[in-house]
């Protein structure tokens, strides 16, 4: 678990470099959600958003977020933000281990 905790870090800070560097960001938002049995990593900015046609670069970084996402078991999505910039998604399905018993149960004595 603390492997996938740094590999979600790892591509909330790239996204985040990315938001800055390639998509001229004035803002950008990070956010961790946990809802349904899934985690979903969001880093939302609004830049001019997305080039229409996909550029060649030397860049590594979109290459390595999607590694790290596989690595993980999660699915990396990256398009056009509502209105205007670029949504970068992380979703990951966990798996909650439950015994059946209650936590809140007295001890069996």
């Amino acid at each position: 678990q603390n492997a996938t905790a740094i590999h979600l870090y790892r591509i909330a800070q790239e996204g985040v470099q990315n938001a800055i560097q390639h998509g001229r960001a004035r803002r950008v938002v990070v956010s961790l959600t946990k809802r349904d049995g899934s985690v979903e990593l969001t880093v939302c900015d609004d830049g001019p958003g997305m080039p229409k046609r996909k550029q060649r670069g030397n860049g590594m970084g979109l290459m390595i977020m999607d590694y790290r996402a596989r690595t993980i078991g999660a699915v990396l999505n990256l398009r056009p933000a509502p209105g205007a910039g670029t949504l970068l998604t992380c979703s990951l399905r966990i798996e909650t281990k439950h015994s059946g018993k209650s936590s809140c149960a007295p001890p069996n004595r």
